[in-house]
């Protein structure tokens, strides 16, 4: 039988991986920090660092995150130049955010697969805001309902987004026409395995006819075969680990990853991987890979599907996995350890050409940033400090004049 989540695991694990109620202003200033070292940490010299040499790569990037506040939600963006982010401007979604969700979920900003488009949850006020992106930042478009509540993750293909409301313990879908607006699918709706399940993520995989829902209080993964944009299911699969959180799916390759928390346990977070088959079957290639660190909750996958990244929330680390050609998962150091981050790392988001890893350091109210190396090894950089204790999501897109 498989184990089942206790209430105290599920304590532990929301006050891991959430770190939400810290108090701090919102002046934004630049973070400058050492490489982080471990046992197993090879730092880059400035000659080795990523795009060194192509400066403008690294300049024209835009990173993105929600200020999530219960009063006013705004999407914040930053830009970063020669690896050091430097806070721009906020635009203003018009709803409102909900503090009591951060740190507990993935994907609460999605960018269109043809990167003309951002959309943001407003969890507090049960709606998604639209935004276009254009030269001199974002333009709001529309905000519209969620057509559930507690809107907290979405996902992205294509022309259709389906958005998951947590207080509705339900999905819905939503198609996005060329302008950017959302307009509700008839008959789109679907639940989550039951009421109250923790969900933490909504995702498309690469074909866009399967849709995978995480349920962190279950230990439950949810799959959906989508047909024109309805949804059916949903199949409920039983994860290789507990409390399964964030995930991604590796490009070109029906193949997902997927984080374990275990409850928040000290040292016992592991990642797994899953071959996906459409309408909706899950069939596990590695189980419970171990990272040696606490509650591993984010998860990113380079564009070349090579390298797992997984943001280990109580342990204020990143770990790294190697992702075979059958989508097998192997640690990259010896104890879990590519970088160290700042306080409650959560968010997780890769910049374009995968140069640059950003991470959402809820506590620290920072995000910071790191140059990826060949095999996963990481070094620190410049990153963006003064962020507010509520906020959630994160983005890196190319900059609009690239």
């Amino acid at each position: 039988m498989r184990p089942s989540l206790v209430l105290t695991s599920t304590i532990a694990l929301l006050s891991a991986c959430s770190g939400a109620g810290v108090p701090g202003t919102n002046a934004f200033s630049n973070e400058s920090v050492s490489p982080a070292l471990s046992p197993t940490f090879q730092p880059l010299t400035r000659a080795q660092v990523p795009g060194n040499q192509n400066r403008d790569r690294v300049r024209s990037v835009v990173v993105y995150t929600l200020s999530n506040g219960s009063s006013h939600n705004k999407v914040l963006s930053f830009v970063a130049r020669d690896g050091a982010l430097k806070y721009e401007q906020s635009f203003d979604t018009g709803g409102l955010g909900d503090p009591a969700i951060a740190g507990t979920v993935q994907g609460s900003i999605a960018v269109s697969d043809d990167g003309r488009f951002l959309f943001a949850v407003d969890a507090g006020s049960n709606e998604i805001t639209s935004f276009r992106i254009v030269a001199d930042g974002l333009q709001f478009i529309r905000r519209v309902s969620s057509g559930g509540m507690l809107p907290v993750s979405l996902a992205v293909h294509r022309n259709v987004l389906f958005v998951l409301n947590e207080g509705s313990s339900a999905i819905t879908g939503f198609q996005i026409n060329r302008n950017g607006i959302l307009h509700a699918i008839r008959n789109s709706s679907a639940p989550l395995s039951a009421s109250d399940v923790g969900p933490a993520e909504i995702s498309f995989d690469g074909s866009g006819r399967v849709l995978v829902v995480t349920e962190k209080s279950t230990n439950d993964i949810d799959t959906y075969s989508v047909a024109d944009g309805i949804p059916s299911g949903p199949t409920v699969n039983a994860s290789s680990g507990m409390t399964p959180f964030g995930f991604a799916f590796v490009p070109g390759r029906e193949v997902m990853v997927v984080s374990e928390a275990f409850g928040g346990a000290s040292g016992s977070g592991a990642t797994s991987s899953y071959k996906v088959t459409p309408p909706d079957t899950l069939t596990s290639i590695s189980d419970s890979v171990p990272d040696h660190n606490t509650a591993p909750c984010w998860v990113v996958i380079t564009r070349n599907g090579r390298l797992a990244f997984t943001s280990n929330t109580a342990s204020n680390t990143i770990s790294a996995y190697s992702i075979g050609a059958s989508g097998s998962l192997t640690l990259t150091t010896q104890n879990g350890i590519s970088a160290e981050t700042g306080k409650t790392p959560t968010d997780l988001a890769l910049g374009p050409h995968d140069r640059f890893l950003f991470v959402l350091n809820l506590k620290s109210r920072t995000i910071g940033a790191y140059a990826v190396a060949s095999g996963g090894t990481l070094m620190r950089v410049r990153g963006a400090r003064g962020l507010s204790a509520s906020a959630l999501g994160l983005a890196a897109v190319p900059s609009p004049t690239e």
